[in-house]
């Protein structure tokens, strides 16, 4: 009996330190440090070009380091520029190329008509930093989009999808008439 001891015994550990490695199939995305971040899975299917207009004053500062805005967007593989001059906004806006252009919701009917007075089809999406209810139901309203931050970042690249969403929709109805 102790021979057999004897020689179970190291047959016994060695098939223990061969099962603690193995995994099944999709087990070594368990593994900490091993699987995908919950952040790094969402990728736009339609990438955008967005402005974050941060005039000087504007709560979009704020709300951009609280929600982590600007890294959210990138990581989703977005082009992301951010002007916080003035001037430097409303250059960036006058030059165009830019499919959304998200600014403080006090600031966002100004941004609108500048882009309206250039014929672009760019969309203005409000960010409602802590803003009262009836100001972002009107926003709602006047925009259709309406970012209220503080919140997720998969609140935040919803507001984008369904914007990008919208306009491939309205650009293929477009080219099809």
């Amino acid at each position: 009996m102790r021979s057999f001891l004897a020689g179970a015994a190291p047959a016994l550990a060695a098939l223990a330190l061969v099962a603690s490695s193995s995994h099944a199939c999709g087990d070594k995305f368990l593994v900490t440090g091993r699987g995908q971040s919950y952040y790094r899975m969402h990728l736009a299917a339609r990438p955008a070009a967005i402005l974050i207009y941060q005039s000087p004053g504007s709560a979009v500062q704020v709300a951009g380091e609280k929600s982590k805005m600007e890294n959210s967007l990138r990581d989703a593989g977005h082009r992301v520029a951010v002007c916080g001059a003035a001037l430097d906004c409303d250059l960036a806006v006058s030059v165009g190329g830019y499919d959304i252009v998200m600014a403080d919701i006090a600031d966002a009917p100004k941004v609108a008509e500048k882009l309206r007075s250039e014929s672009s089809r760019t969309v203005v999406v409000p960010i409602g930093y802590k803003a009262p209810k009836a100001e972002v139901q009107k926003a709602k309203s006047d925009f259709g989009y309406v970012y209220e931050a503080p919140s997720s970042p998969g609140k935040l690249l919803k507001v984008i999808d369904d914007v990008m969403s919208k306009q491939s929709r309205t650009a293929s109805s477009a080219t099809t008439n």
